[in-house]
């Protein structure tokens, strides 16, 4: 007897008995197969605006003092915390 379902690995059993006219039970326990799934991601980020400086932002300095900012004061990290 073999169960065989998509998202299950192959459970077989040899040597089971059935005599004409009968129900035999058996029970098996399917365990989880290999799942595969694939994510295709396509696009682009938008284009990097380099000819004008109409976007900006300024920092107040007690912005900047009560911003969460790692010990080594990296200015990238204060990036990543604007509303841009």
């Amino acid at each position: 007897m073999i169960a065989d379902i998509s998202v299950f690995a192959t459970e077989t059993r040899n040597n089971v008995d059935v005599a004409v006219n009968t129900t035999v039970r058996v029970d098996l326990t399917l365990q989880p197969g290999r799942i595969t799934e694939t994510v295709l991601v396509s696009g682009a980020p938008p284009e990097l605006q380099t000819e004008r400086a109409d976007i900006s932002t300024n920092l107040e300095s007690h912005a900047l003092e009560n911003m969460p900012v790692s010990v080594n004061r990296n200015s990238r990290t204060l990036l990543s915390y604007l509303d841009m």
